[in-house]
């Protein structure tokens, strides 16, 4: 519609919102809106920050969502890729989004759009009413894309469940029980992941970065090279991860030592392999392919033959 149109509308109140963006007019007209909520649809409105508080004054019951670009600067970049503005016409949409950014704390939940698939799978979530309850046992749950951010999850079972996608940058998780659970994609930045057990957990694509994984036993979890782990923390090309201790000089390869605690054992050139350790934690053994959750063998005469396929080391986590 023209501009004579649009502002008789607009002063007739038959626009449910209506904003002016970087010199031009938008409104959601009323009429169809109302006719949809009567007939049971739920709508769907993509507006500004200006038509997001008018929505919200004459239906305060709406879900509010703010779709956030990962920086300003992320925005301009993708403004000029686009090719479709002046830089003029950019600088006026940039200030508007500096503006808007202010604004978060006014909606319920804000999801940033710096990986496009990750970011439908939270707005999804969001849409489809997978809020936190706080429940304390998720088992093989359906949780994508949920939003756990600064929640105290202390002790959470979570066996086998979906939380691909999930947020949880600062979360208490200490004690969780992830067993065999999906945490791809996932946000767990400065998460708090202390005695956590990720036994077979799926973390490709995680963030883990500045988690605290003190005690975390991960054995056989799967993770490729897009997961982040904290600083300082040793992990393999083959499943194996851990802390990063002392004893261990090089890459670990071929094993599955969740602790990363090889007692005083002497690696070859610093790569433990399958086969002989000597003068440490396997005394005089043979070792087969198996997953060993935490810690050292002690010295006795029952490590003087075979160690067979076994998990040990931390209560249920050892052999679930």
């Amino acid at each position: 519609m023209d501009g004579n149109t649009f502002a008789q509308w607009r002063d007739e109140g038959r626009f449910l919102e209506w904003a002016e963006y970087a010199g031009n007019g938008y409104g959601t007209p009323r009429a169809p809106v109302e006719k949809a909520i009567v007939a049971g649809y739920t709508v769907i409105l993509e507006i500004d920050v200006q038509g997001a508080r008018q929505v919200a004054r004459t239906y305060p019951e709406a879900t509010q969502i703010f779709i956030a670009p990962p920086s300003v600067a992320a925005l301009a970049e993708r403004l000029r890729q686009r090719g479709t503005d002046s830089e003029g016409a950019i600088a006026r949409r940039l200030a508007q989004a500096e503006q808007e950014l202010a604004a978060q704390g006014e909606f319920a939940r804000t999801i940033v759009n710096d990986r496009l698939e990750a970011a439908i799978e939270r707005l999804e979530a969001a849409l489809l009413g997978r809020w936190w309850q706080g429940s304390p046992d998720i088992y093989g749950e359906n949780w994508r894309g949920t939003d756990l951010r600064g929640q105290n999850l202390k002790g959470l079972r979570a066996i086998r469940a979906d939380l691909r996608y999930a947020e949880g940058q600062g979360a208490n998780l200490t004690g969780a029980d992830f067993r065999g659970a999906d945490l791809r994609e996932g946000d767990w930045r400065e998460a708090n992941l202390t005695a956590a057990c990720l036994q077979r957990a799926r973390l490709e694509g995680a963030d883990l970065r500045g988690a605290n994984l003190a005690e975390a036993v991960l054995t056989n979890a799967r993770y490729d090279r897009r997961t982040q782990f904290p600083e300082g923390f040793a992990y393999t090309k083959g499943g194996a991860i851990g802390p990063r201790s002392p004893t261990q000089r090089g890459p670990v390869e071929h094993r599955r030592f969740a602790g990363g605690r090889f007692a005083r054992s002497q690696f070859a050139g610093g790569v433990p392999r399958w086969g002989r350790f000597n003068g440490g934690g396997f005394a005089r053994g043979q070792t087969q392919p198996g997953g060993f959750a935490a810690g050292p063998f002690d010295r006795s005469g029952s490590q003087r033959g075979t160690a067979q396929r076994r998990e040990l080391g931390r209560g249920r986590c050892a052999g679930g």
